[in-house]
């Protein structure tokens, strides 16, 4: 019968709890003050004692559950003060997270203008550092250009080649950056310990890539010449 009661007490706003908790005590126990004088004298001791119980019910269940009403209250806020932040790209990315995931050559990349190793090998390093969205758009542009605009693909290709050399670390960081922020939304829990470990899972480099889109390359090139 105690716990009905106390799961059917609406709980109101947490800065309110300490007065709410006090007047429900005191009116338990007005409820019950003029019980003795409908019941007979030797059941007074047993309402009074019912009484008693019922204070302490009350208060004792305030006194356990509020508490971790206001806990969960502050850490929802938190978390949607997080996502919040990451949806709309306002979250500040350390440099120890971007250099976990970056991983070599973090502080060339961050600091420099152009890059050079995009000047010698082109779209293999943006495969290389695993920047997909870049490297689709150029290959796509590639196979375009090869198919279609053979003769012209070479001053097309140098300009997308300078157009990268300039930008790449630019827009490499601000990509690390944004993958970052998803990789903290998708896992709110997650240490800083291990949010680490997925940066530098999700970032760094992949050799296995480059193979792959040298096979690619190959392929195509067989297909067109047969």
């Amino acid at each position: 019968m105690n716990e009905e009661n106390s799961s059917q007490v609406n709980i109101p706003q947490l800065n309110e709890v300490p007065q709410y908790n006090s007047t429900l005590s005191n009116n338990a126990q007005n409820s019950y003050a003029n019980v003795p004088n409908n019941v007979n004298p030797s059941q007074a001791n047993e309402v009074q004692q019912y009484n008693n119980t019922l204070s302490n019910n009350v208060q004792n269940s305030y006194a356990t559950n509020v508490p971790n009403n206001v806990n969960a209250s502050q850490n929802n806020v938190q978390n949607n003060r997080t996502q919040h932040n990451v949806l709309h790209g306002s979250m500040h990315i350390d440099d120890e997270l971007l250099d976990a995931y970056i991983g070599e050559n973090a502080d060339s990349i961050k600091t420099q203008g152009v890059s050079w190793p995009n000047f010698f090998f082109g779209m293999y390093y943006t495969v290389y550092r695993k920047m997909w969205p870049l490297s689709i758009a150029l290959f796509i542009a590639n196979v375009i250009m090869n198919i279609f605009l053979p003769s012209i693909s070479l001053y097309i290709r140098l300009l997308l080649d300078l157009f990268v050399f300039f930008s790449f670390n630019k827009m490499y960081v601000e990509y690390a950056k944004d993958d970052i922020r998803n990789i903290i939304f998708q896992n709110p829990n997650a240490s800083r310990a291990e949010i680490i470990q997925k940066c530098k899972e999700k970032g760094g480099t992949s050799v296995v890539a480059v193979i792959v889109l040298i096979i690619i390359y190959m392929l195509l090139r067989f297909l067109t010449l047969s």
